[in-house]
């Protein structure tokens, strides 16, 4: 849609939406804040009422529950980067951030963490060099944390950061929180 084939989403959102109704499918989890926006803010234009949440939305009720159980020994110093679509057009802020402390590192937030790393979707290919420049921005913001981790809920946005620790040199890893969780996950089933 956003590149100008409106004609080829609506038939992808029909397409999917008879698939959707033929499983009585009512709650869309996403790892992808890009597509939690297109499924809970475009899809309603549509017809329907599905309910769409981030992962770290569901997996902050199932910690809330007591229906996952992490080991919250510490794991190191990490920094949350907030992608545009989730945090800035869909307010997901403290869900993330809480799943984070539940699985064992000590957050420490960096200035401008809800700012746009440069990616935006398709910018670092369409607009390499003003991408790069939002980028060295965020990296600045970054390295003053000196964080060894750096978390991003946006797939997208963790390949810009992982561009910009190589860029920099940066003894950090770039990854997505599930990843972390899936450490202590197995570490609290021991």
């Amino acid at each position: 849609k956003r590149m100008g084939e409106e004609g080829l989403f609506e038939m992808l959102v029909e397409g999917n939406r008879e698939e959707f109704g033929g499983h009585e499918i009512g709650t869309i989890v996403t790892g992808s804040p890009h597509c939690m926006n297109t499924f809970k803010n475009e899809y309603p234009q549509f017809g329907g009422d599905l309910q769409v949440i981030h992962h770290s939305q569901f997996i902050a009720e199932l910690i809330a529950g007591g229906r996952l159980r992490l080991n919250p020994e510490p794991r190191g110093r990490l920094t949350f980067h907030d992608s545009c679509y989730l945090g800035r057009y869909n307010d997901v802020f403290d869900a993330p951030r809480g799943v984070l402390r539940s699985a064992g590192v000590e957050l420490v937030e960096m200035d401008g963490a809800d700012t746009c790393c440069g990616s935006a979707g398709t910018q670092l290919i369409t607009h390499y060099h003003t991408s790069l420049g939002v980028l060295e921005r965020k990296m600045d913001s970054v390295a003053e944390t000196e964080a060894e981790f750096i978390a991003s809920g946006c797939p997208g946005c963790q390949m810009q950061l992982g561009l910009g620790v190589k860029r920099r040199g940066l003894d950090a890893e770039v990854l997505h929180p599930s990843q972390l969780l899936a450490r202590a996950y197995r570490n609290g089933q021991e």
